[in-house]
């Protein structure tokens, strides 16, 4: 998102907003293993840093809440700081203007304060969220600006690819060297192997293929 659209994200940012990170590709970091959520994580940092620079925030929310136990160590081995949330806005599940705002200030006032989860790709969250602020307001509630001392430094490699993206600019080719053979290598072919007939070739068929012979795709660099 952040590269397919790096003018929203500069502009939040001269907005005086604190940006931390969510993934490449928003997967379920509970299911998708310690390797991947490596990657996943590392990945969305680098596309965040390669828009703005060094002004990501160390902040970083798990897709779905769904953290474990490694993933979370994790984070915080990479000097993260996790960020959950208090009041679910419900702006996701199909909820209407009037729905969305009730929901959040019920919750609000029993909890009495919290960090409220919006969706910024959701109509009715842009519809709905200037009426909330303005009740925050009537209601006496204060909306706190979470900031950071420092920047979270993404992978040096991985910024520069998507800044060349971000620019057009054609990755740098890589040369493939053939492998080298001995002189005097030849091979060798006995009488009995001559004599051997052919396999007869079978027709190809797709049957048995494994069905997860395409994931390998799905969620690499978009």
């Amino acid at each position: 998102m952040a590269l397919i659209r790096p003018g929203i994200l500069r502009d939040t940012l001269a907005r005086g907003h604190t940006i931390g990170g969510h993934t490449w590709s928003h997967p379920n970091l509970r299911r998708a293993g310690l390797a991947r959520s490596k990657r996943e994580i590392g990945k969305g940092f680098a596309a965040l840093e390669a828009v703005i620079g060094p002004r990501v925030a160390p902040l970083f929310r798990f897709p779905y809440l769904a953290e474990s136990k490694k993933t979370l160590a994790y984070v915080k081995s990479q000097d993260i700081a996790s960020i959950s949330i208090d009041i679910d806005s419900g702006d996701t599940r199909g909820y209407g203007v009037s729905r969305v705002i009730s929901s959040t200030m019920a919750q609000l006032r029993r909890r009495g304060r919290g960090i409220l989860l919006f969706h910024d790709s959701k109509l009715v969250t842009v519809r709905a969220l200037p009426q909330i602020l303005n009740r925050l307001a009537k209601g006496g509630y204060r909306v706190v600006h979470l900031e950071t001392t420092s920047p979270h430094r993404a992978d040096s490699d991985l910024v520069a690819r998507y800044r060349r993206r971000l620019d057009g600019t054609p990755e740098p080719k890589t040369k493939t060297r053939k492998p080298k053979v001995a002189k005097g290598l030849r091979k060798t072919v006995t009488a009995s192997q001559r004599a051997q007939p052919k396999p007869k070739k079978r027709p190809s068929s797709s049957i048995g293929r494994s069905s997860t012979d395409w994931r390998s795709s799905v969620f690499g660099t978009q």
